[in-house]
């Protein structure tokens, strides 16, 4: 039938892998002088493939939401200092879905800077 239960990928990543790899490798070894061996890969599932998902009670699918942990460390550390990068034309994220994470979970708001660009979801 060619149907599934879930995606094959993440249609995000389509059409951009290839630019994105060869400018990344490009700055990395004639701007940053960075000597490696290793491919360097976008969205590749290896390092999450062991991640335990069930923190939560409903566990995978559904997102892991760390801003708890963010919140506790920035208690902890009151050096801990952290940007928001967003951009406003960002389709593959919710639009302010990151702001309303940390405002109910005890994040620390006054250290936080919240910068927005007249960009999509790669703005770099």
């Amino acid at each position: 039938e060619g149907t599934s239960d879930s995606p094959e990928n993440d249609p995000s990543g389509y059409g951009m892998d290839v630019a994105y790899v060869a400018a990344i490798n490009d700055y990395l070894t004639r701007e940053l002088g960075v000597d490696f061996t290793r491919r360097y890969k976008v969205l590749t599932g290896e390092p999450g493939a062991k991640w335990n998902w069930s923190l939560n009670e409903s566990g995978w699918p559904e997102y892991v939401n760390v801003t708890p942990w963010l919140g506790k460390g920035m208690r902890e550390n009151p050096d801990l200092k952290v940007l928001l990068a967003a951009g406003w034309y960002d389709l593959a994220t919710p639009f302010f879905g990151a702001e309303m994470a940390l405002h109910k979970n005890g994040v620390v708001l006054d250290r936080i800077t919240f910068d927005y660009y007249d960009a999509g979801h790669m703005m770099y």
